[in-house]
């Protein structure tokens, strides 16, 4: 196989568009104001977020890192809070994923309330990603805050990606709940192959995956912890009944259709499992570049012993059966 072929195969699971959802912090307790504001300040604030319009009309005025000047909408919030609520960096600075639903819309104060996903923005920059850009896919992070990809409040995002049968690569991420847990022990050596697990059963055992049946998905480092945990995700159904229910074709059927990367899993102690639990098929290239290098995965998948066919379909063929455009 020439490198060209090779080096399209990979570049396909990197044209993914990024689209990232993250509910909004909730801020300090504050006292609810006796009268709700306003709908002219809300629109002013609309106008500073969203248009660099200041409260006179004259345009907001800034300069980027390095002196650029910038104003109007060039100079907008958004441009650097994000629309999808990841925030962004600027020299040496970082604007926090504050979104305009939280700065400019009246809020209850309820914990409920300012703690929502900015659905509206997810939705719109998937329109903006696919018909605008074109883009092969989605990206998401495995978790939001404390939220995974099959809590009820991302409902919205997924049925949309359903209604387009899109193509949704993940990777892991530090929940609020499990960073600095140990000492001289970064979070991408245990928990982030354990929140590609917990993403995993979020869309599984809350129904989302049987639900959503269209959204083609691809997982990380084939998988995380998965494959090793896969006998306890078949038996939660048999302990807990209520669950049966969320998955009418059983566990197994579920995760078998994922797909799965070979990013820092090309080795046998990660394939040994992964591929008792799916068929090849399902294994498409992936390097964590540039943390591991391409030439790595390869030799660990040669060494591995796969077919020169199965080698095939896992570096292009399986890339290519998900996005036929980019087939040479």
């Amino acid at each position: 196989m020439s490198a060209a072929p090779r080096a399209r195969a990979r570049t396909a699971l990197c044209a993914l568009a990024l689209l990232a959802l993250i509910p909004l912090a909730a801020p300090a307790p504050r006292e609810r104001a006796a009268h709700a504001p306003p709908a002219a300040v809300h629109s002013a604030g609309e106008g500073i977020y969203r248009f660099g319009r200041l409260l006179n009309g004259a345009p907001l005025r800034g300069e980027r890192a390095g002196g650029a000047p910038v104003e109007g909408s060039d100079a907008a919030c958004v441009n650097c809070h994000r629309r999808s609520g990841l925030g962004a960096s600027e020299g040496r600075g970082f604007i926090p994923p504050i979104t305009g639903q939280f700065l400019f819309h009246q809020q209850s104060g309820d914990r409920e309330d300012r703690n929502l996903p900015y659905v509206e923005g997810a939705l719109h920059e998937i329109a903006y990603a696919l018909d605008t850009l074109k883009a092969d896919g989605i990206a998401l992070l495995t978790s939001y805050g404390d939220k995974w990809l099959g809590d009820p409040a991302f409902t919205p995002v997924m049925e949309e990606l359903n209604r387009r049968g899109a193509i949704v690569y993940t990777h892991p991420t530090t929940a609020n709940c499990c960073g600095n847990l140990i000492p001289d022990v970064p979070e991408s050596i245990i928990e982030w192959g354990t929140d590609t697990t917990r993403t995993i059963a979020s869309l599984v055992f809350s129904g989302a995956a049987a639900r959503f049946r269209d959204v083609k998905w691809i997982f990380s480092h084939g998988g995380g912890t998965l494959p090793f945990l896969t006998e306890r995700f078949v038996r939660l159904p048999q302990i807990n009944k209520s669950l049966a229910a969320r998955v009418p074709n059983g566990v197994e059927a579920e995760l078998k259709r994922f797909y799965y990367d070979t990013a820092q899993a090309a080795h046998p102690y990660a394939l040994a499992s992964l591929t008792r639990l799916i068929p090849v098929s399902q294994i498409v290239f992936g390097t964590d570049y540039p943390y591991r290098t391409a030439s790595d995965h390869v030799k660990g998948l040669a060494d591995f012993g796969f077919s020169a066919r199965d080698l095939l379909a896992i570096d292009r063929d399986n890339a290519v059966r998900l996005m036929p455009q980019l087939k040479a």
